[in-house]
């Protein structure tokens, strides 16, 4: 992602030590995101059987 490349690391002294730190953070990221977008589709999905059981008639 495109601000994980801002982020420095302390691990020069490891090997492949940066790589792993970034892999983690774009893991992290990617799952917020995910996580964020299942809410807002929860969301509206929540709303929209609202509106069509709110219009639904009803005939005795």
């Amino acid at each position: 992602m495109w601000f994980a490349t801002y982020i420095t690391s302390n691990s020069w002294g490891k090997r492949g030590g940066a790589m792993i730190d970034f892999y983690l953070l774009e893991i992290i990221c990617l799952l917020l995101f995910g996580v964020v977008t299942l809410t807002i589709v929860a969301v509206i999905l929540i709303i929209t059987f609202a509106v069509i059981l709110s219009k639904k008639e009803t005939h005795l």
